[in-house]
């Protein structure tokens, strides 16, 4: 591309030179239109390299893989140099300053756990327990197990809990 500019700004300044030396009466008509040619062609050899580059540039961003949000890898499927295929996929990217505690509670107390309800979060691994605030809660009663699905979300801003910790809930659930 920086060679087909050069070229092109070459023969941009032949051309208005000729042009001028020709309307002095220094130059003839062919020597005009050589240097008409010369810069036409070299603007289209431009921007043929351009939409070149432009494509390269293209080939080149559709090899980088970019996360819609910030966060860390935490499973990586591809190895480096493997070709990626359609609709696989190449990590599991997580958010890990917002984290999503999955419980299941027993069916007695369905009904009782409204979104929003706060929870004392406790991990088995020795990390110091933390406060997260229910923010979904499943209807449907698993019937093999006889437990309803909450999630609580607990907040994690300097990334101190990792991801996929067994955790416990304690809650204060509201009176009847």
């Amino acid at each position: 591309y920086a060679r087909a500019k050069a070229s092109f700004e070459n023969a941009r300044q032949n051309y208005h030179r000729i042009v001028n030396l020709y309307k002095a009466g220094s130059a003839t008509s062919q020597q005009r239109d050589q240097a008409k040619a010369g810069y036409d062609e070299a603007r289209a050899a431009l921007q043929q390299s351009k939409a070149a580059m432009d494509d390269a540039q293209q080939k080149l961003d559709d090899t980088t893989i970019r996360a819609p949000y910030n966060g860390y890898v935490t499973h990586r499927y591809d190895m480096v140099g493997e070709y990626a295929n359609v609709a696989q996929p190449a990590f599991d990217f997580t958010d890990l300053s917002v984290l999503e505690a999955e419980m299941d509670l027993p069916e007695r107390y369905a009904g009782s756990i409204p979104v929003g309800l706060k929870a004392k979060i406790s991990f088995l691994s020795g990390f110091a327990p933390v406060e997260g605030v229910v923010t979904r809660v499943n209807p449907s009663i698993n019937t093999d197990t006889r437990t309803f699905e909450i999630k609580v979300q607990v907040q994690n801003p300097k990334f101190t809990l990792p991801n996929g910790l067994f955790c416990t809930g304690t809650f204060v659930l509201p009176e009847l």
